[in-house]
């Protein structure tokens, strides 16, 4: 279908278009839901009042699926004047959809988050309001786009710190309390999380060096080969060493699983940086996405099988 004939369908047949390309139904299905089942287990861990309502369940994970479509939606069209150049063939580089259309659907998913978790109680009602708005602040760069943007660390790590607020308003939701009120634990998860998206950022933009393009910024462009897989190795390690301190963490099992990852991250890192070829560096990408995938699994089992249901 060539662009005039797509700008012609409905909205709402646009926009799933949309969505298909640069949301993949499958994948963050499975991501988000195995997110929402990680935290309520973990949410479990040495406390008793929990909430379990089917309704409340579903009302969360709606309002978190709103939540990361609307990041994706924020990334599209700050990443506008680049992909017309780089990428043309993008949806909204195209003209499937115009920065107008998705500015509405940004409304329309703030409005699913705050009725989502509004409907649950006061307390996520606030916290997803305390999210929401630094994502705002995300979106317009924290108003220092021109100083944010030539350094991609810091630019990276400044916006999925919002993986950590989100984690924090999950267990706000579950626990029926106040965000500031949670446990050191929750804390500790929530600073688990804002590791794990590092991996996933600094993993998707590390190279080879016959995939490196002029005027794009990568992580291996900056850091080298060997800096970039250390940047997404060290999260991980991090990860392993901070989620066992969690208070009712099954800690050995716990410390195995995740050390056991992270050393295969480093293995896979290891080989990229040493062989400089493309398929190696797919191969790390891939890694690197499947670990966030594997460990919110694999802490969602470990977890509903140590602190069963009270």
């Amino acid at each position: 279908m060539n662009n005039s004939a797509e700008q012609s369908l409905p909205f709402f047949r646009r926009l799933l278009s949309f969505g298909l390309e640069r949301f993949n139904p499958l994948s963050h299905f499975v991501m988000i839901t195995l997110f929402v089942a990680c935290h309520f287990f973990a949410a479990r861990l040495g406390e008793r009042a929990v909430v379990r309502s089917i309704g409340a369940i579903v009302a969360l994970s709606i309002g978190t699926a709103a939540f990361f479509f609307k990041l994706r939606v924020y990334d599209e069209i700050k990443d506008y004047d680049v992909d017309r150049k780089f990428k043309p063939t993008r949806p909204l580089a195209r003209g499937l959809v115009t920065i107008a259309e998705l500015k509405r659907v940004i409304v329309a998913c703030v409005v699913v988050e705050l009725a989502a978790f509004g409907l649950i109680s006061p307390q996520a009602a606030c916290a997803i309001a305390v999210a929401i708005a630094y994502s705002l602040l995300m979106y317009k760069e924290f108003f220092i786009g021109k100083i944010l943007r030539p350094h991609l660390t810091t630019y990276a790590v400044s916006h999925t710190f919002v993986s950590a607020i989100l984690s924090l308003t999950l267990f706000s939701t579950l626990h029926g309390r106040f965000f500031w009120q949670e446990t050191r634990s929750a804390f500790l998860f929530a600073f688990a999380n804002w590791c794990l998206f590092n991996i996933f950022e600094f993993g998707r933009k590390t190279y080879a060096t016959s995939e490196e393009r002029p005027g794009i910024d990568s992580y291996s462009s900056i850091f080298g080969r060997s800096g970039a897989a250390a940047l997404s190795v060290a999260m991980a390690a991090i990860t392993a060493a901070v989620v066992p301190c969690m208070s009712g963490t099954p800690r050995p099992a716990t410390a195995v699983f995740l050390w056991l990852l992270s050393a295969l991250l480093a293995g896979t890192g290891i080989v990229y940086a040493a062989s400089n070829r493309s398929t190696v560096a797919h191969i790390f990408r891939v890694a690197s996405s499947v670990f966030i995938i594997v460990v919110f699994a694999g802490l969602a089992v470990l977890f509903a099988v140590f602190a069963p249901l009270r």
